[in-house]
Parts: C-alpha cells; structure tokens; sequence
C-alpha cells in the first residue's frame, strides 16, 4: 500500500472521468440545433402569426436592429406597472444580429405601434454615469402618420372599382418593403407632398393603406400605358388633339362671356359645345361627361381660381361663373336660366305633339271642297289645348 503521508503519493482529486453515452450526445446535438432555429426577437404571446422573416435576408437589418434597441430602451423606461412596457419582447432583442434572428410581421407591428403614448424619458443625471445623455426622439416623430384611409386618394373605406364581376375595392396594407416602388415613383414624378409624408418611413410598420387600383395607377411607368406602335400612337395623338380644339372652344366662351360679360353659364351648356366640335374631328363621342369637363376646367391652371361651380340639384347640373360673383346672384341667375330652359322645353314638347299628330292625320285633298272641310275631324293634342285654355283664361283676366 502506498502512504499517503508520503508526497509522491499521488493524491486522487475525485471520481474518474465518464464516458459520454449516447443520450448526452444527442442532447448535445439537439442543444446545438436549437441555437439555429429561427426565432421572433420582437416576439408577443396571443396573436395570429404569419411567416417569420428572416433578418438577414433583408438589406436593412442592422437599420431595424438599431430602430428596435431604440424602442426598447423607451419601453423600458415607463413605469414597471406600464401596458407599453412588453418587457417580454425587449427582453428578446439581442445586442447583435444572427443569421437565425427574423420577426413576426405581426409582433414587430405590435412593438413599433402606439410609440406617441409613451411617456418621454427622463434623461439620467451625466455625472453618475460618465456618459453624456442621450437625447430621445420625440413623440411627435414616432407618431402614426398615416390615418385609416388610402396613401394616394386619401378617400377611406371602399372604392367602386369593376373586377370580376364585383363593383367594390377595400383598403390594403403594405407588404415587408412595399414602399420602395412608391417612394422611387414619388421621386421620379417629383411629388414632393406625398414624399414629405413617406420619405423615411416603414410603411410596412406603419400600417399605411391604399386601394390596389390607386396603388398601380401610380407606379406604372408612363411607356406602359402609352401604345409602341407608330399608328396606334398617332391615333392617340389625334384623338388627344381633338378633344384639345374642343377644350379651345369652350375656353373661348369662358373668357368672353363668363370672364369678360360676368355671364351664367351651364356646364351642361358648355359641354354641347364641347360634344359639338368632337363631331367635327374624326373622334366624336356624344356620351362625353359634364363631369370630366369641370375637372379639367378645376385643375386648368388659367381657370382654377377664376371660375366658381355651383350644384343646382333641382337641374341636375353645374352653373359656371366668374369667382368675383357672389354666390347668391349666381343661384338667382340660374333659376332664371331653368325657368327660360322650362319655357324651351315646353314649347318644343308641343311642337313634336303637332308634328306627330300631322303625321297621323289623313291626307287633306287640295284644292278642299266645303264639304269635305266640313266632314274632316282634327284631333288637337290635349297639352295644345290645355296651353290655349290656360293662356285665353289669362288674357281674360286681364282685361
């Protein structure tokens, strides 16, 4: 036996080594399998999850990354008994991003929403950190920009647009990077209103909304629409040529008589005038809209703060008039105008009432005996008498 008093004795310092089975081996196996399976860093218990997107996949992870740190430390700073607080969530954001690191789009919509009621942070005292503070952003600049209606029409609910067979379009929001053919379209059309509102933000996070119609309307390219063949262009240019004579014509009428004679005018009128020089080019097209002339006449840079329109219901039409015309004068006008219409209309009623009733009459032998005068009966139209007794009654009444 060996002593233990003696020091080369060596000294056993506890059990053996084991050999590792084959169960820790694959518990090894699955605890490294596990550090790969993509996971929500945003992630928030109770919703209905879509595809996890993978960071990485996307040439803005270290922006995302950073914007989420951002939110987590404003979170962070509200009060422990806080609803805004998801200390769950921001407990999930690493420090640096991992190949397997992604996000629900309906977790990160939950984490990044509502930003504008957070309470703003108090900034720490420099002294006891040693740091200088960091100045947070304000409510103001996280707020939701975007109300519940479309990006482009600003009209919310419902568009009355025909697709298979149905009338009715609803509202959509923007896919994982959906904004960037937006704001490229917006740049290359210089549309500085829409930019201002959209430049820098995720609209995917943002919950912004558009009609789908709207949407492509305003991303298509221009050389889309516009035919490549050569006649088919030329018969586009005609035809945009004609309905320019057209406008010219109706444009001459505004300046003399509304502009310069301060004249009441119909816009029913005015698009007679307009369908009237159609007929004379190779484009004629009866059923043009009253209403597509006065949005042009709204958006003409000539005439868009000199004219003045007015719906007259009972008429079922626009009046057209000088913006230095009170609107009142204007409307006592234009029942003048619908009761002179009236006056029109009755007479030429009457008049196609005789013209039908000649027709059907049975043909009157000329020179006319006495006696056939005699025998030959006239029925005269009912309104044509009506008119005669009304107007005889009057003349009486005068006298």
């Amino acid at each position: 036996m060996s002593d233990p008093t003696d020091p080369s004795t060596p000294m056993e310092t506890g059990p053996p080594p084991q050999k590792k089975t084959r169960h820790d081996i694959g518990s090894t196996s699955n605890e490294e399998t596990q550090k790969h399976i993509p996971e929500c860093i945003v992630h928030v218990p109770g919703l209905k999850y879509g595809p996890l997107q993978l960071l990485s996949s996307t040439s803005t992870a270290e922006n995302k990354l950073s914007k989420l740190q951002d939110i987590r430390q404003r979170r962070l700073s509200q009060p422990v008994d806080s609803t805004h607080r998801m200390k769950g969530s921001c407990d999930l954001i690493p420090s640096t991003l991992s190949d397997h690191h992604g996000y629900h789009r309906q977790c990160y919509q939950r984490f990044t929403m509502n930003l504008d009621r957070l309470q703003p942070s108090e900034p720490s005292d420099p002294l006891e950190t040693g740091t200088a503070p960091r100045t947070s952003r304000s409510s103001k600049g996280d707020r939701v920009l975007f109300n519940p209606d479309c990006l482009f029409c600003k009209s919310e609910g419902r568009k009355k647009i025909k697709s298979s067979g149905s009338w009715t379009s609803g509202l959509s929001m923007f896919e994982f990077d959906g904004g960037k053919n937006v704001v490229a379209s917006a740049e290359e059309r210089s549309d500085e209103s829409l930019l201002r509102r959209i430049r820098g933000q995720d609209l995917f996070a943002c919950e912004a909304k558009y009609h789908k119609s709207c949407r492509a309307k305003y991303v298509q390219k221009p050389q889309k629409w516009r035919s490549t063949d050569d006649e088919q262009r030329k018969r586009q240019a005609d035809m945009e040529k004609a309905h320019g004579e057209a406008f010219k014509a109706v444009c001459s009428i505004l300046d003399t008589d509304v502009l310069e004679k301060k004249q009441i005018l119909k816009l029913t009128d005015l698009r007679s005038i307009y369908i009237s020089s159609l007929q004379d080019s190779q484009y004629p097209n009866p059923e043009y809209r009253s209403e597509n002339l006065k949005i042009k006449l709204q958006t003409h840079d000539q005439y868009k703060d000199k004219l003045s329109f007015c719906n007259m219901g009972c008429y079922k039409s626009f009046i057209v008039y000088s913006s230095t015309i009170d609107t009142d004068t204007a409307v006592k006008h234009a029942y003048e105008l619908g009761s002179a219409d009236l006056v029109k209309e009755a007479g030429s009623h009457l008049h196609q009432l005789i013209l039908d009733g000649f027709a059907k009459s049975p043909e009157l032998k000329w020179p006319p005996t006495a006696q056939h005068l005699g025998n030959l009966s006239v029925d005269i139209p009912s309104e044509q008498m009506s008119l005669s007794c009304s107007t005889q009654e009057q003349a009486t009444n005068k006298d």
